[in-house]
């Protein structure tokens, strides 16, 4: 009688959402696998994402996003508002809104960076030909240096990487789809 009681309880608090919501880590956010369908949901979402988004910024800390953005999710505290705008938007709780947009920012960014680097690498490379030896070593220097200043302070999953890599020119056309959105 009393086991039939507290299912009852628990029943009642899940259902009228008394329950307490899952408390998100920066190791949850950073172990988090990205899938396809996390993917599709981001970028059909993204409207969304962005308006929440827009509205948390103001308590983030730009410096600490660059070296930790998996601890600057994981401490984010929406509000009702907030809360509903990404049930709407498909993210079935905060907890999966948390890992999924967190991951991908965390991807994106370094993707971004390596790609602003093969860029610049890229440009390099056509005047090296042209160059005396010294030259050379110079901007091969500068490279090297380049690199190591583009690498990430915070690690991101190798399959983390590919789906975002994969996925990275559609992920775009959603960030610039958001440039000067109200």
């Amino acid at each position: 009688m009393l086991r039939t009681a507290c299912l009852a309880a628990v029943g009642i608090a899940l259902l009228s959402g008394c329950a307490r919501e899952e408390k998100v880590t920066a190791d949850d956010i950073r172990s988090y696998q990205l899938t396809e369908d996390d993917i599709a949901l981001y970028i059909k979402s993204f409207k969304q994402i962005d308006r929440v988004m827009a509205e948390l910024q103001k308590g983030i800390d730009g410096e600490q996003m660059t070296k930790d953005p998996y601890s600057v999710f994981a401490s984010l505290q929406l509000t009702s508002e907030q809360k509903k705008i990404i049930k709407e938007a498909g993210f079935s709780s905060t907890a999966e809104f948390l890992r999924v947009v967190g991951a991908i920012t965390a991807a994106y960014a370094a993707c971004a960076m390596e790609k602003a680097v093969e860029e610049l690498k890229a440009e390099m490379a056509k005047n090296l030909p042209g160059m005396t030896p010294e030259m050379k070593a110079d901007v091969e220097k500068d490279i090297a240096e380049m690199e190591a200043r583009a690498k990430p302070e915070y690690v991101v999953s190798d399959h983390n990487m590919e789906i975002v890599r994969k996925h990275y020119d559609d992920l775009t056309r959603a960030f610039m789809s958001g440039m000067g959105a109200p």
